[in-house]
């Protein structure tokens, strides 16, 4: 298990990485104000999932054992129900407000992947997989990522 709580923390690196890439694209201004922020997630990030990893090393090579499927339907459905949601969202933007209304909508699409809504996510879908035990091993490292995220906004104000 210990492999899998490693892969499910450390993917936040990733994902704080794919927000500094885009906010560096979009507003160098708002990069700069969040690069504190960021780096605190990052930091937190590798700070509860390293020794996951490291301890996990020598057990990987000496064991055939599963840890359940690699495909979750429970988890297939609720990511397509998200997509669904955001999906029928931009129509009615759409719909609602013309082509302004795809603007706005992206917007809101975007937040999908943000670091609050995406620890939110990870969370309920660790528990919603059925495995308690991995669970409760990754929440506290994803709520870890989040404080420190949000630590670093309040210390950069």
């Amino acid at each position: 298990m210990r492999p899998a709580v490693a892969g499910a923390v450390l993917s936040t690196v990733a994902t704080v990485v794919q927000l500094a890439l885009v906010l560096a694209a979009t507003s160098p201004a708002v990069m700069s104000a969040l690069a504190l922020p960021l780096l605190y997630a990052g930091l937190a990030a590798v700070a509860y999932g390293a020794p996951f990893a490291f301890r996990a090393s020598p057990a990987i090579a000496h064991t055939n054992s599963s840890y359940g499927d690699a495909l979750s339907l429970r988890a297939a459905l609720v990511l397509a129900a998200t997509f669904g949601l955001i999906l029928l969202a931009v129509a009615a933007m759409r719909a609602w407000f013309g082509d302004n209304g795809i603007l706005v909508a992206a917007a809101i699409s975007g937040l999908a992947d943000g670091l609050t809504t995406n620890t939110l996510t990870k969370s309920v879908l660790a528990f919603t997989s059925g495995n308690r035990p991995f669970a409760w091993r990754i929440v506290p490292g994803l709520l870890l990522v989040l404080v420190a995220a949000w630590v670093g906004f309040y210390r950069s104000q």
